[in-house]
């Protein structure tokens, strides 16, 4: 005979995130609102923003308790409620107040189903990176085995951008270029260690701007971002099918939702003129240059 023993791990407690299936309670809305313009702190712009999203996410942890709790015993119990009314009808048919119950009663367990869809939904919503960089290794060798001296770049001309487009890049922040970046992005991506997606931030930009804003104000002037507002989790993606060592994995860093729009606003800045600097062969990640063209060249 074989024993088998399992052992219960203790992964501590689950990492909060914002659900999409919220959006179905009708008291989501205001509670966000109320609460957001209820929460009173006090210090820099960045350190305002970073409390009120901790204290936000700590109200929405009760309140999805309160309002949702267990969704699956939900379901459980609504679904025995729904099959005793209908083996009830097969044996003695149904009283007009019992036919009346199952027709709630169904369009209440049609309701939870659909929010546990959602929710399943969201959790599968992973993307994973599919093309490795398995020939990175060979080129590293291959340079670092080089005998004699190393080139020099004395001497060498290189591209650089003109005194409007240096300009354009420490413009300070507009409400405008910080929306179309929120908008930009997938909303219900798997979020960072604070837990908020950019869905959340564009159902409430108009009351959450006032501290986003403020927030990149102070970084353009002073440069510092509040410990704590650029946290990560390292999470491994496997660069093939079925990895088997830990270097046939990628870590990438998931980071918080302040540190993530600062990011991508600076980027989409970069994006409108790094072409200018960049050299003709680099054709990937460079706006209107294609990785194919590269390959249509070489054939």
């Amino acid at each position: 005979p074989s024993l088998l023993k399992l052992d219960d791990v203790n992964w501590g407690p689950k990492p909060f995130r914002v659900l999409d299936c919220w959006q179905s309670s009708p008291q989501y809305s205001d509670f966000v609102l109320n609460q957001w313009k209820g929460i009173s702190v006090v210090g820099t712009a960045s350190f305002v923003l970073k409390e009120k999203l901790k204290a936000m996410k700590n109200l929405l942890k009760t309140w999805n308790k309160e309002s949702f709790g267990e969704l699956s015993v939900k379901i459980s119990d609504m679904r025995e409620k729904v099959n005793m009314l209908d083996i009830k009808c097969e044996e003695d048919g149904l009283t007009a107040e019992e036919v009346n119950c199952r027709k709630e009663w169904t369009a209440a367990l049609c309701h939870l189903l659909s929010l546990q869809h959602s929710l399943l939904f969201q959790k599968s919503r992973l993307k994973w990176i599919q093309e490795g960089d398995a020939n990175s290794k060979h080129f590293e060798h291959h340079f670092m085995a080089l005998p004699g001296r190393r080139p020099t770049l004395n001497g060498a001309y290189f591209k650089s951008l003109s005194q409007e487009e240096a300009s354009n890049l420490i413009i300070p922040f507009s409400e405008e270029e910080v929306k179309v970046v929120v908008w930009d992005c997938g909303g219900s991506k798997s979020p960072s260690p604070d837990g908020f997606n950019f869905k959340f931030i564009q159902d409430f930009w108009d009351v959450l701007k006032t501290d986003f804003i403020s927030f990149l104000y102070e970084f353009h002037s002073s440069g510092k971002l509040v410990k704590g507002s650029n946290s990560s989790f390292i999470v491994l993606i496997p660069k093939v099918d079925c990895p088997q060592k830990v270097e046939e994995y990628r870590p990438i860093s998931l980071i918080g939702v302040m540190y993530k729009v600062l990011a991508k606003v600076l980027a989409n800045r970069l994006r409108k003129v790094i072409g200018t600097v960049i050299s003709e062969c680099q054709s990937a990640f460079i706006k209107e240059r294609l990785i194919f063209d590269s390959i249509m060249i070489a054939n």
